[in-house]
C-alpha cells in the first residue's frame, strides 16, 4: 500500500528521532523504497540535524556557557556544604556552652572525704582543698564557755560539678580561714561542718555537742 507523501513527511521527524512506533517506522521505510522524493527529503532532514548538532558541539560559546553553568552549580553546592558545616559547628559550640554553663551553675556542698586539711602557716589559719576548686566559703566563729572559754571556727565549702571535673585529683586549692591580724592565735579548734550555720552562736552546750558529733575536727591548737 502506498501512503500519501504528506502523511509520511509528517512522520519523518519522529522517524529521524527514533521515537515513532514500530508500525509507523515500517510505513516510512516501505514508502521510501517507492518514493525517491521523500527519501531525498528525509536525507536532507537528517543532514541538517547532524550539522546543527555538530555546530552546537563546536560552538565555543555554548561550551563556555555549559562550563560556567556547571561551575555555578558546584559553587552553590560548596556554599551549601560550608553553610551546613558552620551551622553544625555553631550548634555543637552552643550545646557545649550550655552543658558547661549547667555544670558551672550546679553548686553543691563539698563533702569531707580526706580531701580537706587545716594548718597554721606564719600565724594564719590556712585551709586546703584537694582535687577540686571551691566557689564559696562560709565561716562562723563561736565562743564556747564550758568551764574554760574556747573559740571554735566552723566552716564549709561549696564547689560545682565543673570544678570537680576540670580540676586534677592531685591539685590543691588554698583558702584563708582566719588571718593573723584577726587573732588566729586565739582559735582553739577548726571544724568542717556542712549543716545549718544560722543558729550556731545561740546553741546551748547540749545542742553544740550534737553539732560536734556531725562535724569533722580538722585542726586543734597545741597545748
Amino acid at each position: 500500500m502506498k501512503y500519501p507523501c504528506d502523511v509520511i513527511r509528517d512522520l519523518l521527524p519522529l522517524y529521524v528521532d527514533e521515537v515513532c512506533s514500530t508500525e509507523s517506522r515500517k510505513m516510512v521505510e516501505d514508502h521510501m523504497t517507492q518514493c525517491q522524493e521523500c527519501k531525498a527529503y528525509m536525507d536532507s532532514m537528517s543532514c541538517d540535524r547532524s550539522q546543527a548538532d555538530t555546530e552546537i558541539r563546536l560552538d565555543p560559546s555554548i561550551e563556555k556557557r555549559k562550563a560556567a553553568s556547571l561551575q555555578s552549580i558546584r559553587k552553590k553546592l560548596l556554599r551549601k556544604q560550608i553553610l551546613t558545616a558552620l551551622i553544625t559547628l555553631v550548634n555543637i559550640v552552643c550545646i557545649g556552652a550550655a552543658v558547661v554553663g549547667g555544670l558551672k551553675s550546679a553548686e553543691r556542698i563539698v563533702v569531707y572525704k580526706d580531701n580537706l586539711s587545716v594548718s597554721m602557716v606564719d600565724g594564719n589559719l590556712i585551709g586546703r582543698l584537694y582535687g577540686s576548686s571551691y566557689t564559696a566559703l562560709k565561716i562562723k566563729n563561736i565562743s564556747v564557755d564550758s568551764g574554760n572559754s574556747s573559740n571554735y571556727i566552723f566552716y564549709k565549702l561549696s564547689d560545682t560539678v565543673w570544678d570537680d571535673i576540670s580540676t586534677d585529683d592531685g591539685m590543691m586549692t588554698e583558702y584563708m580561714i582566719c588571718p593573723k591580724d584577726k587573732n588566729a592565735d586565739m582559735i582553739d579548734r577548726v571544724y568542717y561542718y556542712t549543716g545549718d550555720f544560722s543558729e550556731l552562736e545561740n546553741m546551748d552546750d547540749e545542742q553544740l555537742q550534737a553539732v560536734l558529733q556531725n562535724a569533722v575536727l580538722l585542726w586543734e591548737k597545741e597545748p
